[in-house]
């Protein structure tokens, strides 16, 4: 590969992982990345239009994503606020978008009814390219009502044990599997999809769900492997074990060891 072409690569890369492109929100003097884009909670922004924010004759930039714009917010006296809207060049006026809302330089962000979560420290883990599926060690829990922010909570993400070679997990399942526990003249190749549920304050499994089984022999030797195998990946998220992920277990008498 051409270096010109690793440079591109490269660069379009950094440029859809860059955090720079979440909005911010500022709490306690500190500003931290958001998850969320909470503009498009309003029904007037449930897409990026940025008509009814910058006028029909705006020119704005999206080389790398299809986010055109940023929001600042600020948690004040215990509500949350619309603080500024940017694009790479333009600024909104925020009093002419929220002539009803608009008082002293900020917008009260009653249409928020939800909770937000503001990542911060290290990044333990990630599902793709693109900042919010990104895990990191902490989390800001913002619970909002109708703009009110009732609590902020902190949580707690380092538990994470994220997958490191996906080759050695497999080997590791194939080196883990007792064939005693399983029909002895079985040629076909099975496969159990398990679900990691829980886990305790050590990182150890403790519930495993099947998703997808085949019998009750082999998916009970597919718990017995997933709580075995002290490498088995896990990931927490707003504090909690994230199971979203499917693991295929394999039993194949061609992979016996």
């Amino acid at each position: 590969m051409r270096i010109r072409t690793r440079l591109i690569i490269i660069f379009l890369l950094f440029g859809l992982c860059n955090t720079s492109r979440a909005d911010k929100i500022i709490y306690n003097r500190t500003t931290y990345d958001l998850y969320e884009f909470p503009l498009l909670f309003n029904s007037r922004f449930k897409q990026w239009n940025t008509e009814p924010i910058f006028g029909k004759d705006a020119k704005i930039e999206t080389a790398f994503d299809d986010v055109p714009y940023k929001c600042t917010w600020i948690v004040q006296s215990n509500y949350i606020y619309l603080q500024s809207i940017k694009s790479d060049s333009l600024t909104a006026n925020l009093q002419s978008i929220f002539p009803d809302k608009f008082d002293n330089g900020r917008v009260l962000a009653d249409w928020i009814d939800t909770t937000l979560y503001a990542p911060y420290g290290k990044m333990l883990y990630s599902f793709d390219i693109i900042f919010s599926a990104s895990i990191y060690e902490y989390e800001l829990a913002f619970r909002i009502s109708k703009g009110k922010v009732i609590s902020v909570e902190k949580c707690d993400n380092t538990k994470t044990k994220p997958l490191k070679d996906e080759r050695q997990l497999q080997q590791l399942i194939q080196n883990t599997i007792n064939w005693e526990n399983v029909p002895k003249y079985d040629s076909i190749k099975r496969m159990v999809y398990v679900q990691v549920m829980s886990a305790d304050s050590l990182g150890r499994i403790d519930s495993v769900s099947i998703p997808k089984g085949v019998n009750d022999l082999y998916d009970k030797e597919a718990i017995r492997i997933v709580k075995t195998i002290p490498e088995w990946p896990v990931i927490y998220r707003h504090g909690k074990i994230f199971n979203g992920r499917i693991y295929p277990i394999i039993f194949g008498r061609s992979n016996k060891k």
